[in-house]
């Protein structure tokens, strides 16, 4: 999985799982699209489940949409900005960020979308796929984090919105497969397990 994936859709997913078929066990590793695709593409994973790739990095894969994700700019609800019910993309500028690393889904389309916007690329920053340190680390400072929607809403009380949109220039999550190898009867009803997590989050918080 992706690390945005296990902080709601999988945990809900294995959930709805181990209900159905408490015997039926599961491997969860966490990585990145360049480190999870070429294990899955040699048959030592089942299944990657986050943010679905771009299409051309996908080749050879099978893939089901899940969950349509918007991002979101996140900050404590004590930030200078939080406060403020309009903003403009220049008014980031002075706070530090945490970003999605290099090579990262997400962070090309930050990247494209902060220079749409006439903003500079954050010279102050921590890199991290962590959500769980994201949280931490936005509550003890001014930081800006990039976050997926239904991670966003279900983030903790202390934590905050900008008023600030993305284009829809991601994909959506979603699970994906090696279309060369038969889906093992596990992993077929982790996927319908995956769809009906996907179906809670949806009605929740979309």
């Amino acid at each position: 999985a992706f690390p945005a994936a296990t902080s709601m859709l999988l945990p809900q997913a294995i959930a709805v799982l181990k209900e159905r078929s408490p015997r039926t066990n599961v491997l969860v590793t966490e990585g990145t699209a360049q480190t999870l695709l070429p294990e899955l593409w040699q048959g030592r994973l089942d299944l990657v489940v986050g943010r679905l790739p771009l299409r051309a990095a996908a080749d050879g894969f099978e893939e089901k949409e899940l969950l349509e994700d918007p991002v979101r700019l996140m900050t404590r609800r004590q930030h200078p900005l939080a406060k403020r019910k309009r903003l403009k993309w220049s008014d980031l500028g002075d706070y530090p960020w945490i970003l999605p690393p290099a090579g990262t889904i997400l962070r090309a389309p930050l990247e494209r979308t902060l220079e749409q916007h006439g903003v500079a690329l954050p010279n102050n920053y921590v890199e991290t796929l962590s959500i769980h340190l994201t949280r931490a680390y936005l509550l003890v400072s001014d930081a800006i984090a990039v976050m997926a929607g239904a991670v966003a809403a279900d983030a903790e009380e202390s934590l905050t919105v900008l008023p600030l949109s993305f284009p829809h220039l991601m994909r959506p999550r979603g699970v994906l497969w090696n279309k060369n190898r038969g889906l093992t009867p596990g992993a077929e009803l982790m996927i319908d397990c995956l769809e009906k997590a996907a179906e809670e989050i949806r009605k929740k918080y979309q």
